[in-house]
């Protein structure tokens, strides 16, 4: 990961595009092996991966090229190698672009990918509206949250012309694979919905209500809840 010169991209806006990715990307579905994973010692989540002596070398020659290039750019990068099988390389270089809004004393930032994923997703259910569950990273110290990725509408969901009602057939599994996927990174933070065409994101009453209860319940855990909503 190398931010932007100027920091308009920082370390941390990288890893939330580098989690987003291992989540919605099926080439790095084993990206983060479970089982492979250790904590050795209190530094950086005290997470580490084994993997062969031999990929090591590889991967940080790999590396120190890296490195040296992202030295001579101004902008920010994410390129994430893989090893497969036969010894070959395959190398992603994933976006980095992230959205930030201030509320309070709390950042909230969403990868540029997620909001068009969700965009899609709005314009691809009009003219109902839709929904589902958010996974991302809260920083209570750094007052900081990360909408990293949106699991899939559980199907007994129900969508209307002014409605959405988010089911829970199959929501467990999903809420728990998304930890296991990102090495334990993520979380569940919230939920998000569309409004129909011609109306703004504004929250309606029905919203205000939503967010109080999921905060009710995010507090038990002493974290805040994220309410995201998608419209004209």
């Amino acid at each position: 990961m190398a931010e932007a010169a100027d920091r308009s991209v920082n370390l941390r806006d990288i890893e939330t595009t580098y989690l987003r990715e291992i989540l919605a990307n099926p080439s790095l579905k084993g990206h983060l092996q479970p089982g492979q994973q250790l904590r050795y010692r209190a530094a950086c989540r005290a997470l580490t991966n084994r993997i062969p002596a031999s990929s090591v070398v590889v991967l940080s020659g790999l590396l120190a090229a890296g490195v040296a290039t992202a030295s001579r750019d101004d902008t920010a990068v994410l390129p994430i190698w893989t090893m497969r099988e036969d010894g070959g390389i395959d190398c992603l270089n994933a976006p980095t672009s992230v959205i930030k809004s201030s509320m309070a004393a709390w950042t909230v930032t969403l990868p540029t990918e997620l909001r068009d994923d969700l965009t899609a997703r709005h314009e691809g259910a009009l003219p109902n509206e839709t929904g589902g569950p958010l996974v991302g990273v809260v920083d209570h110290e750094a007052k900081h949250v990360a909408a990293v990725h949106v699991l899939t509408t559980p199907s007994d969901s129900a969508g209307r012309r002014s409605e959405f009602v988010r089911g829970t057939r199959g929501l467990r599994r999903l809420i728990e694979e998304a930890p296991g996927r990102s090495g334990g990174q993520v979380r569940y933070i919230g939920e998000w919905h569309s409004h129909p065409r011609g109306t703004s994101a504004s929250p309606s009453t029905t919203d205000i209500r939503q967010i109080c209860q999921l905060s009710l319940v995010l507090d038990l855990d002493g974290l805040p809840a994220l309410s995201l909503i998608i419209g004209d």
